[in-house]
């Protein structure tokens, strides 16, 4: 139900494979069976035209492109708890419950690694509104810094 150009780009898996042996993806991985990527181009023409650029991501996709941008601004986003992750995914009833156990299993070994991002947004049920102020927070004092971060691809 996802449409190309709007959820996603979607790109044949043998022009993505090509697109990796290239280099021409910021960050790319397989998750859940699926190939997603940040092509490189897309970001640096972004930034050109003096625009920032957000990248959603996973863990994965986060610590990739940190290796090759150091100095990105990187925001974890979670659940409050591994409990209501469970219940949202539940709720959304989109997934197996083999699909939820894998996810479930990923996020608790992905709570290891949050140390190596820069702030921490908890979506709490129902404040979603809340979680995106944060974020905009984030964004608005890293613009005023004093030295802005430099970010070259």
């Amino acid at each position: 139900g996802e449409t190309d150009g709007i959820d996603y780009h979607f790109i044949a898996q043998d022009e993505f494979k090509l697109m990796i042996d290239h280099g021409d993806f910021l960050e790319w991985a397989k998750v859940y069976g699926n190939l997603y990527g940040t092509p490189k181009d897309q970001i640096r023409h972004t930034l050109a035209e003096g625009r920032d650029v957000i990248a959603k991501v996973d863990v994965q996709g986060a610590l990739s492109i940190k290796k090759l941008v150091p100095d990105a601004l990187f925001i974890w986003i979670s659940a409050p708890s591994i409990e209501q992750l469970d219940a949202r995914l539940r709720d959304r009833n989109t997934d197996s419950e083999q699909d939820i156990e894998i996810r479930i299993e990923t996020a608790h070994n992905e709570m290891k690694l949050v140390h190596h991002f820069d702030h921490e947004v908890i979506n709490e049920d129902g404040r979603s509104d809340k979680a995106a102020s944060e974020i905009l927070d984030i964004i608005t004092a890293e613009k005023n810094r004093s030295t802005p971060r430099q970010i070259e691809l």
